[in-house]
């Protein structure tokens, strides 16, 4: 038996596996040398530790070879974290349960030695065991030559002509039905737009940003002050431009999925990204809308005084666990409810300074296996935004006329849900205004995307926070989910 750590995330130990191992999951012996020889092909150091398990230790150590331990051989070592393969730091052998564990043992150690080595299988001998000799062929046993038997002549008929054979249908390839992703505040970084800033695209969006902002948004993401790029007026339009400077980059890689997306859909700001690359709206008029949006929020985040609202990043508890929680730290001026339901289990909580430092431990307490205050300068998607969706209102009520309807399918943080493509613009409206004073609903929204067919999936723009979130929401679609970083 061996207990499981890390594998690599793309193993293919087991052709048709019931479920991903656990951490700590105990598995049989055949199962761990498929993991073992996969780990290593793949490079992973962090295996099977065999120093608790002494009698499997005493078993390796009397057929590993130590008569050349002082010479530089290039054999196995067994050492106290257990097996050594040269080439493979970290390479450790498990037994199996069969018949013939030593003889397994030796076999898969032949294997890994020859693969990293050079040495050939035949060459790996061990102690107590004979060295194999090659066997020797037997002689080859010469035949007289005999004249050749002269036959009648024959009358030669034509060949019956071939009868032609139909191929058989291939299979039909599901059609790519591709997801694009924006991601949020608090995926920004200084460098970001390193790569792109010569993008001749992007150089027109840096301009009129620059029109519309009053400062140089692109000399911001490239040397910062990180201070000023995490300030909430300065972050939502520096990710507005950076993912549409990603979707600028996947054209190059991808250009049908552009043209063509299933579906866009965006985290919190991201949303905003997530329309214009709909063609709800252009650039100039989504970074105008975004710059109300965030300068609004930004406001409304100071109504208790500097760090007077917090956000609280919750994972390991359930949700109805997390509810009860909040209610029971919701009293008189006190305030405490989720803004983002991210992945199972895994939250984000706002309210007000006092609420959510209580919170902490009791999220702790009740078993969290994270709970951590978030740099965030207000609390997110909950009433104390009401101010900010008030100024944001008027904004999307006055560019509503110019407002187009998606050309494809959207899916909105209020709801969670789909908006079809070719929806009138006055449908929308309302979703943003209400997505501020509410909880973003991601993970009800990538399960509904999936349950409506999207096979691939894009994360346009800096970090790679959504793609962690879907690891976690499907791991199969995690592994079809690509980062187009910028």
């Amino acid at each position: 038996m061996a207990t499981y750590c890390r594998g690599h995330p793309k193993s293919t130990w087991w052709d048709t596996p019931p479920q991903a191992p656990e951490l700590g999951q105990v598995l049989s012996g055949p199962v761990a040398f498929a993991i073992l020889d996969e780990a290593l092909r793949e490079g992973n150091r962090d295996v099977v530790n065999l120093i608790k398990k002494p009698t499997e230790t005493e078993m390796l150590k009397q057929f590993i070879s130590t008569a050349d331990a002082e010479k530089k051989s290039t054999g196995p070592r067994l050492t106290d974290a257990g097996l050594s393969v040269p080439g493979v730091p970290g390479g450790m052998v498990v037994p199996v349960d069969n018949e013939d564990p030593l003889q397994a043992m030796r076999q898969w150690v032949r294997k890994q030695v020859s693969r990293n080595t050079g040495m050939r299988p035949q060459d790996v001998n061990f102690s107590g065991e004979k060295a194999q000799v090659p066997k020797k062929k037997a002689p080859i046993k010469k035949r007289p030559i005999a004249a050749p038997v002269l036959e009648p002549e024959k009358i030669s008929l034509p060949a019956p002509k071939a009868v032609p054979q139909l191929e058989a249908p291939k299979p039909k390839k599901d059609p790519s039905r591709p997801c694009l992703m924006f991601p949020g505040q608090g995926s920004q970084y200084v460098k970001m737009l390193s790569e792109l800033k010569d993008n001749a695209v992007v150089k027109g969006y840096c301009e009129t940003a620059q029109k519309i902002l009053g400062y140089d948004i692109l000399e911001l993401c490239l040397f910062g002050p990180e201070k000023d790029l995490e300030e909430t007026s300065r972050a939502q339009p520096a990710l507005f431009l950076a993912g549409m400077a990603g979707l600028e980059k996947l054209k190059g890689i991808n250009p049908e999925a552009v043209e063509n997306p299933g579906c866009v859909a965006g985290l919190s700001l991201g949303e905003y990204t997530a329309l214009c690359a709909a063609g709800v709206f252009t650039f100039e008029q989504g970074l105008t809308l975004v710059k109300i949006r965030a300068e609004a929020m930004s406001e409304a985040a100071k109504s208790l005084g500097p760090g007077g609202q917090l956000m609280l990043s919750v994972a390991g508890l359930e949700e109805e666990k997390l509810q009860q929680i909040c209610k029971e730290h919701t009293h008189g001026n006190e305030q405490a409810c989720i803004a983002n339901v991210l992945f199972p289990k895994g939250f984000a909580c706002s309210g007000t300074k006092a609420s959510i430092e209580k919170m902490q431990q009791a999220c702790v307490d009740a078993g969290a296996m994270q709970a951590k205050v978030l740099k965030t300068s207000g609390a997110f998607h909950s009433s104390f935004m009401k101010p900010a969706q008030v100024k944001l209102e008027e904004a999307i009520k006055a560019l509503l006329p110019d407002m187009k309807p998606p050309r494809c399918d959207v899916y909105v943080n209020y709801t969670g849900k789909r908006i079809k493509a070719g929806t009138s613009p006055d449908e929308l409206a309302p979703l943003l205004a209400n997505q501020l004073t509410n909880p973003v609903l991601w993970e009800p929204l990538i399960r509904n995307t999936i349950k409506d067919g999207m096979n691939e999936y894009y994360e346009i723009g800096p970090m790679k926070q959504l793609k962690a979130m879907m690891k976690r929401i499907d791991p199969k679609m995690w592994e079809k989910t690509s980062n187009i970083d910028v």
